[in-house]
């Protein structure tokens, strides 16, 4: 029975790339389904879901197949890199004709129809804002998915409420696989029993909220031209926070940052490190804790300010006694020909979210397939004219939901040798 569950996975999965390749064909061409596409694209979804809850259904199955978060597995067909691959590609207007007269209507504070009450069956705004409408919700959470550092190379999963169980098992000893130990047994021996480790990610959506206001005069006088713009401040200003808070969250009313996972590894820095500085035996020792089925997934993160330090790498040149008789240019790093860099071979990220050079998690290396990220799709917007009365100015809310954890519980215990490895490997502090 089991080739029966592998033959449904196939199947499924074969269905999820013939529909990806219509949504990146359409994106390519910077335009949207056609008529024949949606129906098609609605069929192959549709066609894998079936064949998910069957081989959900299946004993056989024992665990559900998507929620397997296998150590160095490549990323989960939702954690794609678009709205669409997420959510759908069939998003709805809701009947307005775009964001410029969605805004027009939501700062105004006029009362329309077509407006969907946060969390309510009705129509009225005043307990919790309003949802964006789906197609606009699917322009700015698709810009911040494509534009944003950190949350574009998540395994990327969609909430359709406010939990999302995700189950796995467990991978943190070596010795034994997932709690599995195959056994080499002489003719007529007897086999042990296996009992796999399972384990449980509960992702619970958390609410990040961005509060701005703006004159009633600016309202009153803002053109059509300028809600666009709106938008795409909104854009960046979501990307910025939500990858600020899936590299350092705390995790306390917010995600735990990748950085701040318990299953994260802090390399230490070099006996006599100046403060502040970058070493060659800085990457050669991340590089080692890297577990290796990852490395080709991996990416380099690092703040603006550690670049002057990683470009004047330089390699140690000993004598035969060991002793440090010079230096050459380290060949660490390299361009990538698409005018990036590479770094011990792997794509380097600057990112101001990252920690600033000297500081702990300046420099980090990372396999983000490992952190998954449950993100719901409605976007809730607000309005009040109460808060800032006094000055004559009008607060506009937004409002997202998401949650972020480790697939890792903890780093692993190789079956040799004493030190852990990680999906994700940090440089500790170099400063006073």
């Amino acid at each position: 029975m089991f080739e029966k569950v592998q033959q449904m996975r196939q199947q499924r999965e074969l269905a999820l790339g013939e529909a990806k390749a219509i949504t990146n064909l359409a994106r390519k061409e910077s335009r949207g389904l056609s008529a024949d596409e949606q129906t098609k694209f609605d069929a192959l979804l549709s066609e894998a879901d079936k064949l998910e809850t069957e081989i959900k259904r299946d004993p056989d199955a024992y665990i559900p197949y998507d929620d397997i978060p296998i150590v160095g597995q490549p990323p989960h067909r939702n954690g794609g890199r678009s709205y669409a691959a997420l959510f759908g590609a069939n998003a709805n207007s809701d009947g307005w004709r775009g964001a410029s007269e969605y805004f027009r209507c939501v700062t105004s504070g006029a009362w329309d129809g077509r407006l969907r009450a946060a969390g309510m069956s009705g129509s009225v705004g005043s307990d919790g804002g309003y949802l964006l409408p789906g197609a606009l919700a699917a322009d700015l959470l698709g810009t911040v998915l494509e534009s944003s550092v950190v949350l574009s190379r998540c395994d990327l999963r969609p909430m359709t409420t406010s939990e999302l169980r995700v189950s796995g098992l467990d991978d943190s000893d070596h010795s034994a696989l997932f709690g599995f130990s195959s056994e080499w047994l002489e003719e007529g021996g007897e086999a042990t029993l296996q009992t796999p480790k399972v384990r449980s990610i509960m992702l619970k959506a958390k609410k990040n909220i961005l509060l701005t206001s703006l004159t009633n005069e600016l309202m009153e006088d803002m053109q059509a031209a300028a809600q666009p713009k709106l938008l795409d401040s909104l854009a960046a200003a979501l990307r910025f926070s939500t990858d600020g808070a899936l590299l350092n969250g705390s995790g306390a009313g917010q995600p735990q940052g990748a950085l701040q996972a318990d299953s994260a590894i802090t390399v230490a820095k070099e006996d006599g490190q100046v403060n502040g500085t970058i070493v060659a035996e800085n990457l050669a020792k991340m590089s080692a804790r890297l577990y290796p089925p990852l490395w080709n997934s991996s990416v380099w993160l690092c703040h603006p300010s550690c670049m002057v330090q990683l470009l004047l790498l330089q390699t140690k040149i000993r004598n035969d006694s060991a002793e440090v008789v010079g230096g050459s240019e380290s060949g660490l790093i390299s361009g990538d020909g698409k005018g990036g860099y590479l770094l011990v071979g792997r794509p380097l990220v600057v990112t101001e979210q990252a920690q600033p050079l000297g500081s702990e998690g300046d420099l980090a290396l990372v396999a983000l397939g490992e952190f998954v990220v449950g993100l719901r799709k409605e976007i809730t917007t607000e309005r009040s004219s109460h808060v800032f009365f006094s000055s004559d100015r009008t607060a506009l809310r937004c409002i997202t939901r998401l949650d972020a954890q480790s697939k890792w519980a903890s780093a692993i215990t190789p079956a040799n040798g004493s030190d852990s490895l990680s999906w994700c490997v940090k440089l500790a502090a170099r400063s006073a």
